[in-house]
């Protein structure tokens, strides 16, 4: 049960980075697709860049941990239009998957 209260924090964190929810001064933490090239690319709806991990340290922040994470979340949750719906539709999604 702890997983998923920590994983549904996870998930509230980048939904409200990628609706700019969040003080400006995060903008530049997390790229998006769309904005970080100018052509189309398959995975460019609403997924994030993922960078790798030079150092074995840095392999469970924040920074490398989140886009792969977000990336393989249902794009129907993704597209939420508010946020309420997001969270009760994530949580019902966590549930199912994890217990």
């Amino acid at each position: 049960m702890f997983m998923i209260y920590v994983l549904l924090i996870f998930f509230i964190f980048l939904y409200k980075f990628l609706n700019c929810l969040f003080h400006s001064r995060y903008q530049d933490y997390l790229t998006v697709l769309e904005h970080k090239y100018s052509h189309y690319t398959r995975g460019s709806k609403q997924n994030l860049y993922v960078l790798r991990a030079v150092k074995a340290c840095r392999c469970n922040s924040l920074r490398i941990r989140a886009p792969k994470y977000w990336n393989k979340l249902l794009q129907s949750l993704k597209d939420s239009s508010s946020f309420g719906i997001f969270k009760s539709s994530l949580k019902e999604y966590l549930l199912n998957c994890y217990v």
